[in-house]
Protein backbone atom coordinates (compact mmCIF):
# COMPACT_ATOMS: atom_id res chain seq x y z
CA UNK A 1 0.00 0.00 0.00
CA UNK A 2 1.54 3.44 -1.10
CA UNK A 3 2.45 6.05 1.40
CA UNK A 4 -0.59 8.13 -0.25
CA UNK A 5 -3.14 6.10 0.60
CA UNK A 6 -2.07 5.24 4.42
CA UNK A 7 -2.07 8.75 4.91
CA UNK A 8 -5.90 9.18 3.35
CA UNK A 9 -6.85 6.30 5.67
CA UNK A 10 -5.47 7.68 8.89
CA UNK A 11 -7.69 11.32 7.69
CA UNK A 12 -10.62 9.42 7.62
CA UNK A 13 -10.14 7.69 10.89
CA UNK A 14 -9.11 10.55 12.98
CA UNK A 15 -12.33 12.29 11.54
CA UNK A 16 -14.62 9.50 12.23
CA UNK A 17 -13.36 8.96 16.21
CA UNK A 18 -13.73 12.90 16.51
CA UNK A 19 -17.39 12.27 15.24
CA UNK A 20 -18.07 9.84 17.64
CA UNK A 21 -16.38 11.53 20.27
CA UNK A 22 -18.77 14.74 19.67
CA UNK A 23 -21.80 12.75 20.55
CA UNK A 24 -20.72 11.89 24.24
CA UNK A 25 -17.91 14.59 25.25
CA UNK A 26 -20.32 17.44 25.81
CA UNK A 27 -21.13 19.15 29.39
CA UNK A 28 -25.23 19.07 29.34
CA UNK A 29 -27.42 20.42 32.03
CA UNK A 30 -31.73 20.07 32.27
CA UNK A 31 -33.76 22.46 34.25
CA UNK A 32 -38.16 21.60 34.17
CA UNK A 33 -40.71 24.15 34.73
CA UNK A 34 -43.46 22.27 35.84
CA UNK A 35 -47.49 22.70 37.50
CA UNK A 36 -47.58 25.64 34.19
CA UNK A 37 -51.52 26.57 34.82
CA UNK A 38 -53.81 28.22 33.12
CA UNK A 39 -57.07 28.74 34.77
CA UNK A 40 -60.07 31.33 32.95
CA UNK A 41 -61.30 34.03 34.94
CA UNK A 42 -65.67 34.81 35.13
CA UNK A 43 -67.64 37.39 33.93
CA UNK A 44 -71.20 37.11 35.64
CA UNK A 45 -73.64 39.42 36.16
CA UNK A 46 -76.20 39.15 38.15
CA UNK A 47 -79.57 40.81 38.72
CA UNK A 48 -82.14 41.96 41.61
CA UNK A 49 -85.37 43.42 40.95
CA UNK A 50 -85.95 43.58 45.09
CA UNK A 51 -88.01 40.73 44.63
CA UNK A 52 -85.99 37.44 45.26
CA UNK A 53 -89.03 35.23 44.03
CA UNK A 54 -88.77 36.65 40.85
CA UNK A 55 -87.37 38.45 37.97
CA UNK A 56 -89.89 40.45 36.54
CA UNK A 57 -90.11 44.14 36.93
CA UNK A 58 -93.64 45.01 36.30
CA UNK A 59 -97.11 43.58 36.74
CA UNK A 60 -99.86 46.35 36.30
CA UNK A 61 -102.95 46.34 35.36
CA UNK A 62 -105.90 48.54 34.44
CA UNK A 63 -103.23 51.65 33.43
CA UNK A 64 -105.17 54.18 31.68
CA UNK A 65 -103.52 57.71 30.38
CA UNK A 66 -101.95 59.51 33.31
CA UNK A 67 -100.60 57.00 35.10
CA UNK A 68 -96.63 56.91 35.93
CA UNK A 69 -94.28 54.68 37.70
CA UNK A 70 -90.79 54.04 38.70
CA UNK A 71 -89.06 50.59 39.51
CA UNK A 72 -85.19 50.35 40.20
CA UNK A 73 -82.57 47.40 39.34
CA UNK A 74 -79.19 46.60 40.73
CA UNK A 75 -76.81 44.64 38.96
CA UNK A 76 -74.01 43.46 40.38
CA UNK A 77 -70.57 42.10 38.60
CA UNK A 78 -70.03 38.37 40.43
CA UNK A 79 -67.30 37.21 38.18
CA UNK A 80 -63.71 37.63 38.98
CA UNK A 81 -63.04 40.15 35.80
CA UNK A 82 -62.29 42.82 34.69
CA UNK A 83 -59.95 43.36 37.57
CA UNK A 84 -61.18 46.50 39.82
CA UNK A 85 -58.35 49.51 39.12
CA UNK A 86 -57.45 47.46 35.81
CA UNK A 87 -57.07 49.02 32.71
CA UNK A 88 -60.44 51.37 31.13
CA UNK A 89 -62.40 50.30 28.49
CA UNK A 90 -62.56 46.68 29.82
CA UNK A 91 -66.04 46.01 30.00
CA UNK A 92 -69.48 47.26 28.69
CA UNK A 93 -72.85 47.22 30.33
CA UNK A 94 -76.20 46.99 27.72
CA UNK A 95 -79.92 46.95 28.13
CA UNK A 96 -82.28 45.12 25.28
CA UNK A 97 -86.06 45.52 24.97
CA UNK A 98 -87.38 42.42 23.48
CA UNK A 99 -89.99 39.76 22.58
CA UNK A 100 -92.81 42.58 22.69
CA UNK A 101 -96.38 41.51 22.45
CA UNK A 102 -98.83 44.04 21.31
CA UNK A 103 -102.38 42.53 21.99
CA UNK A 104 -105.48 44.62 21.48
CA UNK A 105 -107.18 41.87 23.73
CA UNK A 106 -110.56 43.09 23.08
CA UNK A 107 -112.76 46.13 21.64
CA UNK A 108 -114.61 48.02 24.13
CA UNK A 109 -116.85 50.71 21.88
CA UNK A 110 -114.96 54.01 22.74
CA UNK A 111 -111.98 52.12 21.08
CA UNK A 112 -114.23 50.45 18.28
CA UNK A 113 -115.18 53.94 17.56
CA UNK A 114 -111.75 55.09 16.72
CA UNK A 115 -109.62 51.99 15.79
CA UNK A 116 -111.51 50.31 13.13
CA UNK A 117 -108.99 46.85 13.95
CA UNK A 118 -109.25 46.44 17.47
CA UNK A 119 -110.28 42.91 18.72
CA UNK A 120 -109.02 39.75 20.45
CA UNK A 121 -105.80 38.56 18.42
CA UNK A 122 -105.09 41.86 17.05
CA UNK A 123 -102.32 44.18 17.54
CA UNK A 124 -102.73 46.61 20.01
CA UNK A 125 -100.98 50.53 20.33
CA UNK A 126 -100.15 49.82 24.24
CA UNK A 127 -96.59 50.19 23.10
CA UNK A 128 -96.33 52.90 20.82
CA UNK A 129 -97.96 55.05 23.76
CA UNK A 130 -96.07 54.01 26.74
CA UNK A 131 -93.10 55.87 27.50
CA UNK A 132 -90.17 54.11 29.34
CA UNK A 133 -86.91 56.16 30.76
CA UNK A 134 -83.88 54.66 31.45
CA UNK A 135 -81.15 55.79 33.99
CA UNK A 136 -77.82 54.18 35.14
CA UNK A 137 -75.84 55.66 38.15
CA UNK A 138 -72.57 54.68 39.43
CA UNK A 139 -72.73 52.98 42.44
CA UNK A 140 -75.85 51.02 44.17
CA UNK A 141 -77.54 54.33 45.90
CA UNK A 142 -78.96 55.80 42.54
CA UNK A 143 -77.87 59.22 43.31
CA UNK A 144 -75.72 61.43 41.75
CA UNK A 145 -75.99 62.58 38.00
CA UNK A 146 -76.98 59.68 35.78
CA UNK A 147 -74.03 58.10 33.29
CA UNK A 148 -76.87 57.50 30.72
CA UNK A 149 -80.70 58.79 30.61
CA UNK A 150 -82.86 58.44 27.45
CA UNK A 151 -86.41 57.91 27.20
CA UNK A 152 -88.58 56.22 24.35
CA UNK A 153 -91.79 54.47 23.64
CA UNK A 154 -91.58 51.31 24.44
CA UNK A 155 -92.08 50.22 20.44
CA UNK A 156 -88.97 52.40 19.96
CA UNK A 157 -86.85 50.77 22.61
CA UNK A 158 -87.70 47.62 21.00
CA UNK A 159 -86.99 48.47 17.53
CA UNK A 160 -83.11 49.86 18.87
CA UNK A 161 -82.24 46.38 19.60
CA UNK A 162 -79.14 46.29 22.32
CA UNK A 163 -78.70 50.22 23.82
CA UNK A 164 -75.07 50.83 25.19
CA UNK A 165 -75.72 51.97 28.91
CA UNK A 166 -71.97 52.28 30.52
CA UNK A 167 -68.17 51.11 29.56
CA UNK A 168 -67.07 50.12 32.84
CA UNK A 169 -68.48 47.66 35.48
CA UNK A 170 -65.40 45.55 37.09
CA UNK A 171 -65.39 42.48 39.35
CA UNK A 172 -67.52 43.66 42.40
CA UNK A 173 -68.85 46.94 40.84
CA UNK A 174 -72.98 47.46 41.07
CA UNK A 175 -74.84 49.42 39.08
CA UNK A 176 -78.16 51.01 39.66
CA UNK A 177 -80.66 51.31 36.91
CA UNK A 178 -84.00 53.14 37.41
CA UNK A 179 -86.89 52.65 34.94
CA UNK A 180 -89.95 55.06 34.93
CA UNK A 181 -92.82 55.04 32.84
CA UNK A 182 -96.05 56.61 32.24
CA UNK A 183 -98.34 57.07 29.77
CA UNK A 184 -99.08 60.49 28.07
CA UNK A 185 -102.53 62.08 29.30
CA UNK A 186 -103.07 62.65 25.62
CA UNK A 187 -103.43 59.29 24.22
CA UNK A 188 -106.99 58.93 24.50
CA UNK A 189 -109.52 55.43 23.89
CA UNK A 190 -106.86 54.03 21.72
CA UNK A 191 -105.50 51.89 24.36
CA UNK A 192 -108.57 50.55 26.11
CA UNK A 193 -107.80 47.35 26.96
CA UNK A 194 -104.34 46.63 25.16
CA UNK A 195 -101.81 44.83 26.76
CA UNK A 196 -98.30 44.34 25.76
CA UNK A 197 -95.50 41.78 27.49
CA UNK A 198 -92.09 42.22 27.11
CA UNK A 199 -88.86 41.04 28.63
CA UNK A 200 -85.80 43.44 29.85
CA UNK A 201 -82.23 41.81 29.21
CA UNK A 202 -78.71 42.95 30.31
CA UNK A 203 -75.72 42.07 28.83
CA UNK A 204 -71.96 42.36 29.80
CA UNK A 205 -69.37 42.11 27.50
CA UNK A 206 -65.74 41.92 27.65
CA UNK A 207 -64.01 44.37 25.56
CA UNK A 208 -60.07 45.21 24.27
CA UNK A 209 -58.44 47.61 26.71
CA UNK A 210 -58.74 49.89 23.66
CA UNK A 211 -62.24 50.42 22.83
Amino acid sequence: MSKRILINLSIIAAVSSFAIGATIAYFSDTEVSAGNTFSSGTLDLEMDTGNPATSTVFILSDVKPGDSGSATIKLRNTGTLPKPGGPPWTSKVYITFENLVDNDVSCPEPEGEIDGTCGSGKVGELSQNLNIRVRDYWGENCTGTPRFDEEHTLADWVSKSKTFLNDDMPSGDVNCIVIDWSVPTSTGNIIQSDKATFDIKFTLEQTEPWQ
